[in-house]
């Protein structure tokens, strides 16, 4: 399983041109990148089948304690 901002300095995407790609904007992808928000399950997915499913939608649940 790889990170979204592995994913995307790896395939030399640029964030703006990802959140185009799965209906949202830059300024929110940015922050789920930095890890400064987590996604809406539905955005979750979209970036699930973007990536090809090299970054899960089950990469941003936190496991319970």
């Amino acid at each position: 399983m790889t990170d979204l901002r592995a994913h995307l300095t790896a395939e030399q995407i640029k964030q703006g041109d990802f959140a185009t790609r799965i209906g949202i904007s830059r300024t929110y992808l940015n922050e789920i990148v930095c890890g400064k928000k987590l996604p809406t399950l539905e955005i979750a997915f979209a970036i699930q089948r973007e990536t090809g499913g090299a970054v899960e939608a089950s990469s941003w649940l936190k496991e319970a304690s």
